[in-house]
C-alpha cells in the first residue's frame, strides 16, 4: 500500500488527499483503521486533515 500511496502523492500534486469515498471516509481514516502506520504518516505529511470526522459514526 505505501508504494501506491507514495506514487500517487509524488506524481499527482493536485491530488485531493481529503477526498471522501461514497461512505464518507478519507484515505487517512481507512489507513488508520487498517493499522497502516506508514500510509498514515505519508498522508499526514502530504497535508491530510487529522481532524476529519466520519459523518456516519462520528469518529
Amino acid at each position: 500500500h505505501i508504494t501506491i500511496v507514495n506514487y500517487l502523492l509524488n506524481y499527482y500534486p493536485a491530488l485531493e488527499v481529503d477526498k471522501r469515498d461514497p461512505r464518507g471516509l478519507t484515505a487517512l481514516m481507512k489507513a488508520a483503521v487498517q493499522g497502516r502506520q506508514d500510509c498514515v504518516a505519508a498522508l499526514l505529511l502530504a497535508g491530510a486533515d487529522l481532524r476529519a470526522v466520519d459523518a456516519v459514526k462520528g469518529k
